[in-house]
């Protein structure tokens, strides 16, 4: 859904960053002006890091842009090499390809993390093995899931993949 927004719909309280979605897969763009898709996230760090000034940087960057004035996204595509950004939507597969890069700069990818697919048991794998099926489509499952397991409060996980009912992120 961060692909149908746009930085210039941003709103940031003390508590969330939001944007206003033009689109979604149960909500067609003609179905958006009379249904509005809200896009909120809560300003919550597990390692007091705080991303959101990153999300606040990057757009006003952005909209500063002569080029990217008028983009109806949120995630620019990327160079080759990641070091810019080019004036059009990144594809769910560069999204996918840039995220599964950072993971494995990032994690120690030898380490053992467990990890569980629907209709199988849980497997032992390396976090290299686990980056490397990484998709989009899972980080609204697992997000909910490991700020769950995490103990982060009902009142702060609400939102995360607008669920239908709000308990459904701790049975999925």
């Amino acid at each position: 859904d961060l692909q149908h927004t746009s930085p210039s719909t941003a709103i940031y309280t003390n508590d969330t960053v939001e944007f206003m979605g033009w689109q979604t897969k149960t909500v067609s763009v003609h179905e958006a002006a009379s249904k509005p898709i809200p896009l909120i996230a809560t300003k919550y760090s597990f390692t007091g890091l705080k991303w959101w000034d990153t999300i606040q940087k990057m757009t006003s960057t952005l909209l500063a842009e002569p080029k990217f004035k008028n983009m109806d996204y949120l995630i620019p595509a990327l160079t080759k090499d990641y070091t810019g950004f080019i004036p059009r939507p990144a594809t769910n597969a560069q999204i996918t390809a840039a995220t599964r890069h950072i993971l494995m700069s990032t994690a120690d990818t030898s380490e053992i993390w467990g990890t569980t697919e629907v209709g199988t048991k849980p497997q032992q794998l390396t976090a290299a093995q686990v980056i490397i099926k990484f998709t989009l489509a899972a980080m609204r499952v697992f997000m909910a899931e490991w700020a769950y397991k995490a103990g982060v409060p009902r009142s702060i996980r609400k939102d995360i993949g607008r669920w239908s009912q709000e308990k459904t992120s701790e049975v999925y």
